[in-house]
């Protein structure tokens, strides 16, 4: 719920890929970005990158796998989406008082919470 490259705390700051969120922690995919004006919930920039890989579940645990070539440049949001991980932030920045980190996905079209914690790095 602030944007952690310009420790600007009125900005949502979201990244995000196809598969799994191992992709990203692990940096083997460079993420799409979003920024987000907390105030307006207006996106501020949208940078899609292409992705060419993906963290999936199998039965041996998460494996890459490529990703489908009408997926590569496409973002992996979509610009509700963005908008509802924002409102997602600032309504639980508001409950905690602090700025949170949240990880989340999305199953088909509901969004789910999978993490939240105070943000202790800006």
């Amino acid at each position: 719920s602030a944007n952690p490259l310009t420790r600007n705390r009125r900005e949502v700051f979201i990244n995000t890929s196809w598969g799994l969120g191992e992709s990203i922690a692990n940096g083997t995919v460079t993420p799409d970005n979003y920024v987000v004006n907390k105030d307006s919930l207006a996106v501020i920039s949208w940078e899609i990158s292409v992705k060419e890989t993906m963290t999936i579940p199998s039965l041996r645990g998460p494996m890459e796998a490529d990703v489908a070539q009408d997926l590569k440049e496409k973002s992996s949001l979509s610009e509700s989406q963005v908008t509802e991980i924002a409102k997602l932030c600032v309504s639980l920045e508001n409950e905690f008082e602090s700025n949170v980190d949240i990880e989340f996905a999305y199953y088909k079209e509901d969004l789910y919470l999978l993490q939240c914690r105070p943000i202790t790095t800006l």
